[in-house]
């Protein structure tokens, strides 16, 4: 949940070379634009996030003198690698990686010296620009940033400094932000009137300055600009003092309709993003050179496949080369249909000690997500093979989708369960479950997320009906405030951006906080929580990822697929 962020770190550690163990240093251009690059998150989570690091060194690599700030290591010392007060440089922009870290955007624009609001920042003050995987629905920070990337940031970011420095002897902001309002994926919301009804759809909507639709940069091919670490510390969020990251693919061609993922992180024509695993293995090889690094973390596993239709084959290649270079790889969730025999032994032979896997919910669900390939009887295959391994395993799981009543709740009980009798006693069961989260620029945008009183129900069904299972461990944040606004955000208007203004300013921010503070400001949540009417315009409709119609026959073509609900 979003605190007010306290740094872990004494003044004297808040510097770069002390808290980044692996990676070069930025350098110092003599006259290159000053960039303030803030990371949302405190340093553990944001130091992790290849987006970011990928970011940065696009544009250090291209001359930009980037410096780096996270939610908790501005007590005292604005960036770690620069000491001058964050308002002294020439733009800053921040990542904003997930709803959670919303409110740390209004803290550490109040912590540089900044007015949090755009419209109250003028010329003499750096223009803010917010990117960042959480941008899907930029609408509740939009009175906040003067400038939003909207997609794959790299590209467009350089183009945005590269302007700035034609103008900046005689910089103004609102010439400024016009000269750039052509380049793609730029949305500047000073250029748009929106106005919303009461029940929150848009009632009028023009254009003030530039194109009335704003389309998102699709990501850049990984052959061409692998992702993957740059900088790594001991203080990240991983468990391990030395790793190295590596993104193998992006995207998802499954098109899982709650999944942000595979709804916009895929190239022009909707499929998902693959890397060479040559290249891949001559990156970790390089990396090991230089650094000695032998553990590599394969991101998006589950991915990394040639056709649409997911196997395991190119996963599995992979993995022996790097067996064979000595290598020890870590991969998260997998597609059910990689996994087979010699997967997991390949994986015990790396080293990987457990195996993941997302069914999300019960068979007869299934279908309503995309998901009807998974069946019981592979997850029991798949149990049995964890097993035989002896790999403990995870699930994820969702409660709260469109359709689930209380009985599938009680099924999934009896499915887990019957998993757990699969698994050896030794095995750890590990499930993770949590509301589905509605989410912008997917099929279910136009669906309702459950209120935290319902999934909380239902979460207390499964949590009652494992307690008597040993070995078995459920994760979940359906008890944190983070179940209430999050929905809320996901799907948020400008009308959020008052909450988070009334908020921000405060240590502990409690699930009592968020529901006390609409009616303090005269407004109400019930629209967040309800389904949307699919012939009415959403908020965040000119902001374009895959064609709002089209979701629209997708969520018509799922619902036909999912049956009757049981009784």
């Amino acid at each position: 949940m979003p605190q007010a962020t306290r740094s872990p770190f004494s003044p004297q550690a808040l510097r770069f070379e002390t808290l980044v163990d692996h990676g070069y240093t930025p350098p110092e251009h003599p006259v290159g634009t000053k960039l303030g690059f803030f990371n949302a998150n405190p340093f553990s989570t944001g130091i992790a996030n290849l987006g970011y690091q990928c970011v940065a060194d696009y544009l250090i690599q291209r001359g930009v003198n980037v410096y780096f700030a996270f939610a908790d290591t501005m007590n005292g010392r604005a960036f770690l690698n620069l000491d001058i007060p964050p308002c002294e440089v020439d733009l800053i922009a921040i990542s904003v990686p997930f709803e959670d870290t919303y409110l740390n955007v209004l803290r550490m624009l109040k912590g540089a010296g900044l007015p949090i609001y755009a419209r109250e920042r003028g010329s003499d003050f750096p223009p803010v620009i917010i990117g960042g995987m959480a941008m899907i629905n930029p609408l509740p920070l939009q009175e906040f940033g003067d400038v939003f990337v909207i997609g794959e940031g790299r590209e467009t970011l350089y183009e945005i400094v590269r302007r700035f420095d034609l103008c900046r002897k005689h910089y103004d902001k609102q010439e400024f932000l016009q000269a750039i309002a052509d380049l793609p994926g730029v949305y500047i919301p000073s250029h748009f009137h929106i106005r919303l009804d009461a029940d929150g759809y848009v009632d009028e909507f023009r254009a003030i300055y530039g194109s009335e639709t704003i389309v998102a940069n699709p990501p850049l091919p990984l052959d061409a600009y692998p992702i993957h670490s740059i900088w790594t510390s001991r203080y990240s969020c991983y468990e391990y003092d030395d790793y190295f990251s590596l993104m193998i693919a992006m995207g998802c061609n499954m098109k899982c309709p709650y999944c942000v993922v595979g709804n916009t992180q895929t190239d022009k024509s909707g499929r998902a993003l693959i890397s060479n695993a040559d290249q891949c293995v001559e990156i970790a090889l390089n990396r090991r050179e230089r650094y000695g690094t032998n553990l590599i973390k394969l991101f998006f596993s589950s991915a990394f496949h040639g056709s649409l239709q997911s196997n395991a084959q190119e996963l599995k290649s992979l993995l022996e080369i790097l067996l064979a270079h000595g290598f020890q790889a870590r991969v998260g969730s997998l597609n059910i249909e990689q996994g087979d025999d010699e997967l997991f032994r390949l994986l015990k032979a790396h080293g990987q000690t457990k195996v993941t896997f997302a069914p999300e919910s019960v068979e007869s669900l299934r279908p309503s997500i995309n998901k009807e390939y998974i069946t019981d009887k592979k997850l029991h295959n798949l149990a049995k093979l964890a097993s035989k391994h002896d790999m403990d395993m995870t699930l994820y799981t969702l409660g709260g989708l469109p359709g689930e009543n209380t009985t599938h709740s009680v099924q999934l009980v009896q499915l887990l369960r019957s998993l757990r009798r699969e698994l050896k006693p030794a095995c750890r069961l590990e499930i993770h479950y949590n509301s589905t989260i509605m989410k912008a620029q997917t099929p279910f945008q136009f669906c309702s997320t459950v209120r935290p009183e319902t999934i909380r129900r239902r979460y207390q069904i499964l949590k009652e009906g494992l307690s008597d299972l040993a070995n078995i461990q459920i994760v979940s944040i359906i008890d944190d405030p983070m179940c209430y606004f999050q929905p809320i955000l996901a799907l948020g208007d400008s009308q959020v951006g008052q909450v988070l203004a009334h908020l921000y300013t405060k240590a502990d921010v409690t699930e009592a906080d968020w529901r006390s503070a609409f009616p303090e400001l005269g407004l109400s949540d019930q629209h967040y929580f309800r389904p949307k009417d699919p012939d009415r315009r959403l908020p965040w409709e000119h902001i374009v990822y895959s064609n709002h119609s089209l979701l629209k026959r997708r969520l018509v073509s799922l619902a036909r697929k999912s049956g009757p609900s049981p009784s």
